[in-house]
């Protein structure tokens, strides 16, 4: 599934299983530029963020469950 189109994208109250960041599937969030995310549980890590180049707004809240938001390793 392609998301190169994907500009916004909001995730409010859900229970976040998995995240896939397996590069071999993944592809670049080219146009997304505002992500906002609150009150989910089960999200650990966001580095897949680092898929959006042209990311500008950044909203987290009430994620008890992130350990790390950016993880370059």
């Amino acid at each position: 599934m392609s998301m190169e189109n994907l500009r916004v994208l909001l995730v409010d109250s859900t229970h976040v299983v998995e995240i896939n960041t397996n590069l071999k599937y993944i592809k670049r969030f080219t146009n997304l530029s505002t992500v906002e995310i609150t009150k989910c549980t089960g999200i650990k890590d966001l580095t897949w963020l680092l898929f959006a180049p042209n990311l500008v707004f950044l909203y987290i809240q009430d994620l008890e469950e992130v350990e790390e938001i950016i993880n370059k390793e």
